[in-house]
């Protein structure tokens, strides 16, 4: 009979894990279908659910009471949301969680064709060994043509090749741009220095509007935080770098459309999360 609904206590976790999937605001009942998929339930399987119920649950006992960090905006959007999105104004939150973004096998042949063409012009900031030179620069092209990928492939609208893309003879101060909401930013990949940690200690670091700070881990490119082009300096702390997965959600709503200003009061009107 249509009139069952799945527990609470594997409901909302589900719901958390779902809007932490997507790192984008959801109607209520759209995430409570992402859910139920999450926990095995398909869709003849929800036909059996009481179903009204079922979103009501999550919409009033999940999102208005602000357990596992949710929040909700209501009508006309009925938005769910986490809080630690929007931390603090703006998109300042902190996070310990990584963008996690899996290197392509496709970007090898990319990365060796692009390390050759540029091998000869490229400025050399620091005097080392030709291979290490040259090891160095395969890191960090591997690492930047990674993030180049996820950037062009979530947000194609915003994203645009750097002002030298293909002329192999020509410096430039950016890896990539972002034209979104009226803004024209430059975009650069900072990856870690050798012993782990980021920052600049030789100069030569060309002011931009974002520093994306990443680093190579196994086969992934683990995208750490994001620094303002003033800000970067000879060491760097992560825990006073900005959160990647705000940034996300702020792409994510510039690109569908969504009342990011208003998310943002709720989230910050919400009191502290509940388990």
């Amino acid at each position: 009979m249509a009139g069952d609904v799945v527990p609470m206590r594997g409901l909302f976790p589900a719901c958390s894990a779902a809007l932490d999937e997507v790192l984008t605001p959801l109607h209520y009942a759209k995430l409570t279908a992402a859910a139920l998929r999450r926990l095995g339930y398909g869709q003849a399987q929800r036909r059996t659910l009481n179903w009204r119920r079922q979103i009501e649950d999550v919409r009033e006992k999940l999102l208005v009471a602000r357990r596992f960090d949710a929040f909700y905006l209501g009508a006309p959007w009925c938005l769910a949301g986490k809080r630690s999105w929007f931390a603090q104004p703006g998109w300042t939150a902190p996070t310990d969680q990584a963008i996690v973004i899996p290197l392509a096998a496709a970007l090898t042949e990319e990365v060796a064709f692009e390390a050759l063409m540029r091998v000869d012009h490229m400025l050399q900031k620091q005097t080392t060994s030709p291979a290490r030179r040259r090891r160095a620069l395969a890191h960090g092209l591997t690492i930047e043509a990674a993030v180049r990928q996820y950037f062009s492939d979530h947000w194609p609208a915003f994203y645009r090749d750097p002002a030298n893309q293909g002329r192999w003879t020509q410096p430039c101060d950016h890896d990539f741009r972002l034209e979104v909401a009226g803004y024209n930013w430059k975009m650069d990949v900072s990856g870690a220095r050798a012993r782990g940690s980021y920052g600049n200690p030789g100069g030569g670091k060309r002011p931009v509007h974002w520093h994306l700070l990443c680093r190579r881990v196994g086969a992934c490119v683990h995208w750490e935080g994001v620094l303002h082009g003033t800000d970067f300096a000879a060491t760097i702390a992560l825990e006073n770098a900005l959160s990647p997965r705000a940034l996300v959600v702020w792409l994510n709503c510039q690109q569908q459309h969504l009342p990011y200003a208003e998310l943002l009061r709720a989230a910050l009107a919400a009191a502290p999360a509940r388990s």
